[in-house]
């Protein structure tokens, strides 16, 4: 995390709504396993954290220096938040907000390829809740047919599905792993405990 660029921009008691990202150099998507190895680096963090320096990306501020903004709509708190970081440095942002909804299309199919997962819409006179409560988040689907591989997991309890395709030559190939099942899924359709011996 941004820690000097936190305590260098934001005052004592200020609680805000963000998410950390890491940027990837080449691509300029988002990189979520480079986060993730930021996360487990243990006494690798100094060298991690050089080579891959994490942002802050904020949405909304909660608390200015302990005064309780939750109870103010989204306007004033995101008003707050934007003065806050006035010339922030550049690992602290603000994440983009627009009244446009062509704007606003534009940007779901253009942040679609920085690995941004869509928009969040929500209610300008709305107050904070905790939790997912008055605002919608809008994901772009994109589907595509794999073979499950493998699994993660016992046979009769997986947890996880390993994915291929089949290349030019058609070998399979592994392309992407499934967010662990939930228990309906884990209890649904199960692989067969002789799929794949001869």
């Amino acid at each position: 995390m941004p820690v000097a660029a936190v305590r260098e921009t934001l005052p004592p008691g200020t609680v805000v709504d963000g998410e950390l990202v890491v940027w990837g150099t080449k691509t300029g998507r988002t990189v979520f396993p480079a986060l993730l190895g930021r996360i487990t680096a243990g006494r690798r963090l100094s060298r991690e954290a050089a080579a891959r320096p994490a942002s802050l990306v904020l949405f909304d501020v909660l608390a200015d220096a302990e005064l309780e903004l939750t109870g103010r709509p989204l306007r004033q708190r995101r008003a707050r938040l934007e003065d806050l970081l006035v010339g922030a440095p550049a690992a602290l942002a603000v994440c983009p907000q627009t009244l446009d909804v062509d704007l606003a299309r534009g940007c779901f199919d253009e942040l679609v390829v920085t690995g941004v997962e869509g928009l969040v819409v929500k209610d300008l006179d709305g107050l904070y809740r905790p939790g997912r409560v008055g605002w919608w988040k809008l994901k772009r689907r994109v589907t595509t047919e794999a073979i499950i591989g493998g699994i993660i997991g016992a046979v009769d309890d997986p947890r996880v599905l390993l994915l291929g395709r089949l290349d030019a030559w058609g070998r399979l190939r592994y392309v992407a792993r499934t967010v662990p099942l939930t228990l309906s899924q884990q209890q649904g359709d199960r692989p067969n405990a002789h799929c794949g011996r001869r």
